[in-house]
């Protein structure tokens, strides 16, 4: 690995994360959750195994990755729903259990882009509709520690780097589906719970599944054609479907919102607000 390689490691996805940390610190965790959707760290580790281990192998992978949107469905499921009575440090292992479950068979699963794409997509469909229905939750000012940007940056450099590191041992199967690992679903997601509480929670991963469709366009675009297409193009026409689906999944919520029908969102100018019925 050269230096230059390994800087960018280090910097690229730790400053994604950091983009959203601040993001939902301004907007809100539903905000935050849509924003992380995007292949902030996916698309990083996809573009190092590319480049490191060859442009098939980095095709496989994505193929492998949007399979494992279905790893990613079930720890924030299962995540979401212990929250509603378990303590962060608690729930946290639950989801980890559930993602190695579902996970684990998924490696050894080889779809074509197209169909891996329509399972993960339709997953996460799903899983945003199965989570948790929540009073409403405000968006307040919570103070937060120093370490925890810190934090957030290294876990997602930790990840990148692990992942791209064991990529020639593990193989594309494996590499993929821990390239959509809920490293920003872990850092969002722990703090937002133990700060504001099981709501809040379900509000964050509800916004993250629903955001991670540009993730699906994105690896959509990889698995389809990325050892044609060249690193260069391929990533771009990537970002460009990711940036479009992101777009659509506004569009439509707001659409629905109008309506009365959704996801349990009201959209409301950039946040999106939950809404739900109340616990008693």
């Amino acid at each position: 690995m050269t230096p230059s390689l390994l800087a960018a490691k280090l910097i690229l996805a730790p400053s994604l994360i950091a983009i959203v940390t601040l993001a939902g610190r301004r907007w809100g965790p539903t905000a935050a959750g849509w924003l992380a959707g995007l292949p902030i760290t996916g698309g990083p580790i996809l573009a190092f195994l590319a480049i490191e281990q060859g442009l098939p192998f980095g095709q496989r992978a994505a193929v492998a990755a949007l399979a494992g949107l279905l790893a990613f469905v079930a720890f924030c499921l299962a995540y979401a729903w212990s929250a509603r009575r378990l303590p962060w440090y608690a729930a946290l292992p639950i989801g980890y259990a559930a993602y190695i479950l579902v996970g684990l068979p998924l490696t050894r699963w080889h779809p074509g882009a197209g169909v891996a794409a329509c399972c993960g997509g339709a997953c996460l469909l799903l899983g945003a509709w199965a989570m948790p229905r929540t009073r409403v939750v405000a968006h307040v000012v919570v103070a937060h520690p120093r370490w925890e940007l810190p934090a957030r940056m290294a876990a997602a450099a930790v990840v990148v780097i692990v992942v791209t590191g064991l990529a020639a041992w593990l193989g594309p199967g494996w590499s993929g589906v821990l390239t959509v690992f809920p490293t920003a679903a872990t850092a969002l997601g722990g703090f937002t719970h133990h700060a504001a509480g099981p709501d809040a929670l379900a509000q964050l991963l509800r916004g993250l599944c629903l955001g991670m469709l540009g993730v699906t366009a994105c690896f959509a675009v990889l698995g389809a054609g990325l050892e044609r297409l060249g690193l260069g193009l391929g990533f771009t026409l990537g970002l460009l479907a990711a940036v479009a689906a992101q777009g659509a999944t506004w569009l439509a919520l707001r659409w629905f919102a109008r309506r009365g029908a959704g996801f349990g969102f009201r959209v409301s100018g950039f946040g999106m607000r939950q809404h739900g019925r109340r616990r008693k």
